[in-house]
């Protein structure tokens, strides 16, 4: 007869060798891939209530909270929607300009957001790339390279005789300055060098073998076609004169593109000094439909809960963005939550509710939409569980910024909240022909 005791102990240890097995092979995948049950369930808690259907709603001034999401309804959204209502045969793109601190930074959360557009409204390829960047080699939407040649005064420097861009940059190229972009998922098809037409030389590309000579400026316009583009890398080169050049708008196909606009250490203020002749010069290639605003970071104070100085050049910085882009929607997006260490122990920083509530009252009075991503992430608390229920983490050990993991959940969260008020606007339109 079987001992009992035996086949329990060896059931026991073979379960035991089971499950260093699975640990090893988990660890041994991508950290994107490697999945931790309970904290998975764990972390499925925190965001349910952000990304889950309508169930039941509290109304809150133009904003209609389910759970923990959001929907507009007051119309901030319009212009936005009547240009994703034009998109099916259209000859022109539509463009999302997601402008932001270091949250977004190395094309972070645009790029999440940026898929799941594309995915519903067509188009590949990531729209406006500057000509260098202290990220490049972090951004994995696309491959960039390039050497010293080039001066990027920026937002804060008054000495260059040039305008800023989006970018909060302007690219100037001695001669020798080149870059070089190299696609990583679908082969170039339309670009367009955008440039100050004060400023002149003579620049090179070079696409799929073939070498084209461009003297700039053209027409005194703010852009010009580069033609015949194929394959999956251009090289761009300054050989003569000093051209200040805004960068490169890429794109594949008819459909919806978000360009990003990476502000390091920037509170939204500097938005104030973008240029409004630029931007009405280049709408003929770039129809900028809709506008997002998502800053704070930088802004946020450890216990401080009067931001009424921020509040004010805020509103000075959308009323300033709107004027540059009179056809489009603007969209704020509040601060995430943040985290503060106490005793040794991680909390949210209250305060934070403070900060959000002054960029919610300067977009409501501009007519602006507002999205929370703080009550999206859950509200209070929620950074905490981001950085420890999570595997992978949705958010840094920094307690501030979200990883690339979390930065999709945000995209998806955002992309909701875009598509369920598009819902609304299109059911508004329905009702109304009836």
């Amino acid at each position: 007869m079987r001992n009992p005791l035996k086949q329990i102990a060896l059931l026991l240890a073979l379960a035991a060798v089971g499950v260093i097995l699975y640990s090893i092979f988990v660890k041994s995948l991508p950290e994107n891939l490697q999945v931790d049950f309970i904290s998975e369930i764990k972390s499925e808690n925190i965001i349910q209530d952000s990304i889950n259907q309508v169930k039941d709603s509290l109304y809150n001034d133009s904003i209609i909270v389910v759970g923990k999401g959001q929907v507009e309804l007051a119309g901030n959204l319009d212009a936005f929607f009547l240009g994703l209502d034009s998109l099916p045969g259209n000859s022109r793109s539509l463009h999302i300009a997601h402008f932001g601190d270091s949250q977004i930074e190395g094309d972070l959360l645009t790029s999440d957001l940026r898929d799941e557009v594309q995915k519903k409204f067509g188009g590949s390829g990531v729209g406006w790339m500057p000509m260098t960047s202290i990220v490049a080699g972090y951004r994995v939407t696309i491959g960039q390279q390039f050497n010293e040649y080039w001066d990027a005064p920026n937002i804060q420097d008054n000495s260059s005789p040039y305008t800023p861009g989006p970018t909060g940059q302007v690219f100037i190229g001695k001669s020798g300055a080149s870059t070089t972009f190299t696609a990583t998922k679908f082969a170039f098809n339309q670009a367009w060098l955008i440039a100050d037409p004060s400023s002149s030389g003579t620049i090179e590309y070079e696409n799929n073998g073939q070498k084209s000579t461009i003297h700039w400026p053209k027409e005194n316009k703010y852009y010009i076609a580069l033609s015949d583009l194929k394959g999956k890398q251009i090289s761009i080169k300054c050989s003569e004169g000093a051209p200040a050049i805004y960068g490169v708008n890429f794109e594949n196909g008819i459909g919806c593109y978000v360009d990003n606009f990476a502000y390091r250490g920037s509170s939204g203020s500097g938005l104030s000094q973008l240029p409004k002749s630029l931007f009405s010069s280049i709408e003929e290639i770039i129809n900028y439909r809709l506008i997002i605003l998502e800053f704070g970071l930088n802004v946020h104070g450890v216990g401080v809960s009067d931001y009424r100085n921020y509040e004010k050049s805020f509103d000075k910085a959308i009323k300033h963005v709107k004027s540059c882009f009179p056809n489009s929607s603007i969209l704020v997006i509040g601060i995430s939550d943040k985290g503060r260490k106490i005793k040794g122990e991680w909390t949210s920083d209250v305060t934070v509710k403070d900060l959000e509530k002054a960029q919610r009252t300067a977009a409501q009075n501009n007519g602006c939409a507002f999205f929370s991503l703080y009550d999206a992430m859950g509200g209070e608390g929620s950074i905490i569980g981001w950085v420890q229920d999570s595997v992978p983490k949705l958010a840094n050990n920094d307690y501030t910024h979200l990883s690339r993991d979390g930065t999709k959940v945000a995209g998806h969260m955002i992309f909701d909240y875009l598509m369920r008020s598009y819902d609304v606007y299109n059911q508004k339109k329905t009702n109304s022909k009836k």
